[in-house]
């Protein structure tokens, strides 16, 4: 199984992607995830002692080899004009070659501080973000995750672009050695987790009920593309996403 961990390495759902994989040799090697997959989060966050929380969906990966599927719950609570506090959790399925019963999920947590300007009328808005957290994997260990961005966006009653820039760099703390196959190949590689850096760009759009910045509901979608190294190896990635917040 080329494991948990291509961390982001999907066989995208884009037919002249994946016309390029058919023709192009697959290069297999493994990548230590951040704690997140895809977030999808614009500059303004909730108003002091508000809260809201967000279910996400994604699939991300390079444009050759194999995929994850990603889910996440995240919390975000407003402390005063310009502070939100964030908990998150996350698991990813990674959609690999493995022995029957090896594990294909990976499970991973975030804390984090969402930094915005205290005026949330006008737009556009900016705001900067930052966590760690860590995950754990039966079949690769554990790891531990740091991250940073910088997020922009409008406002409006019913639609709000935005956009981010987040770095991340996550090591491992205790990992193992591990098999998985490539292709349809039926010797197994080995591998071990090693550190990793990236970046990601995230562009989407922000559907809300039409009360503007008190929205109690809202849809996000995006797209993502960015790039993941490691001391031997690296590959640039795509991702789409898709969110429901609530508010309250």
């Amino acid at each position: 199984m080329r494991p948990v961990l291509r961390s982001v390495s999907i066989r995208l759902a884009f037919a002249p992607l994946a016309a390029i994989a058919t023709f192009a040799a697959c290069s297999y090697t493994s990548y230590t995830p951040p704690s997140r997959m895809m977030p999808l989060e614009t500059a303004l966050a909730p108003a002091p002692n508000h809260t809201d929380l967000q279910a996400e969906g994604s699939m991300a990966g390079a444009v050759m080899g194999f995929g994850t599927w990603n889910g996440a719950l995240r919390l975000r609570e407003g402390l005063d004009d310009n502070v939100a506090v964030t908990a998150e959790g996350g698991v990813m399925n990674v959609d690999g070659h493995a022995a029957a019963g090896t594990e294909h999920n990976a499970y991973m947590g975030r804390i984090g501080v969402h930094l915005h300007q205290r005026d949330r009328t006008e737009g556009p808005h900016v705001a900067l973000t930052a966590g760690v957290g860590g995950g754990w994997s039966a079949l690769a260990g554990r790891w531990v995750t740091q991250d940073v961005a910088v997020i922009v966006s409008g406002n409006g009653a019913w639609v709000v672009p935005f956009a981010s820039l987040e770095g991340f760099a996550s090591q491992p703390i205790d990992p193992q050695l591990f098999q998985y196959r490539t292709g349809e190949s039926s010797t197994p590689r080995t591998d071990v987790l090693t550190r990793t850096a990236g970046f990601r760009v995230t562009a989407g759009l922000e559907f809300r009920d039409g009360s503007g910045i008190d929205s109690r509901a809202s849809f996000l979608i995006g797209m993502m593309m960015g790039g993941i190294e490691k001391p031997d190896d690296g590959d640039m990635f795509m991702g789409l996403g898709a969110a429901l917040r609530l508010s309250w």
